[in-house]
């Protein structure tokens, strides 16, 4: 029953990730999370902004995380707010992650990507990362997991074909007393 049910969610994350997919070209679809936190400095614990990015775009999926340290002026760190923000949104066009010359990105194969990035502005500083992941990936991986349970779907159907043999599907409107592909007889319990 644990199988079933962990290929149920994998159907469904499957669809999920082919319809952000085929959403990813006309649009983008955003969740912006921003967290409080801190970093570990040489003086110890410093407050910082972090905020996690997940936009599906272009047919990939891009996760940024960044981490903002502002500084007031006598350059003792201001604290994050201490709400956590959540925010989902739609942009109307293809969307992307600009280093804009500041990021280190180190391109992979088929889609994949992965870079770090740091840049300051006046009062603040932020360290970027991020990961881009094509659909395709995940759209595979899930409907890996979910196979099972489209393949027991489609056996079930073609199982209750009442001209069947329920052990195979075989059509056994011409030999109705027995199977000529698995030998099943036409009384016998299902194996």
């Amino acid at each position: 029953m644990l199988a079933f049910a962990v290929s149920s969610v994998g159907v469904i994350l499957c669809s999920a990730t082919v319809v952000f997919w085929a959403r990813s070209y006309p649009g983008a679809d955003h969740v912006y999370v921003q967290l409080p936190g801190f970093v570990e400095r040489g003086q110890g614990r410093e407050p910082v902004t972090r905020s996690v990015v997940v936009s599906s775009s272009r047919g990939s999926v891009w996760v940024q995380v960044t981490d903002t340290e502002t500084r007031v002026p006598e350059g003792r760190a201001r604290p994050a707010p201490p709400a956590l923000i959540f925010h989902a949104y739609r942009s109307p066009g293809p969307w992307a992650v600009d280093t804009g010359g500041w990021g280190n990105s180190r391109e992979a194969f088929a889609g994949f990507a992965r870079g770090t990035g740091s840049f300051v502005a006046p009062g603040a500083a932020s360290e970027l990362r991020y990961v881009v992941v094509p659909h395709w990936c995940p759209a595979a991986a899930t409907a890996c997991v979910g196979w099972p349970v489209v393949r027991a779907l489609f056996r079930r159907a073609r199982r209750r074909d009442p001209g069947a043999c329920p052990a195979c599907g075989y059509d056994l409107r011409a030999t109705p007393e027995r199977c000529p592909e698995c030998g099943m007889a036409a009384g016998a319990p299902e194996r």
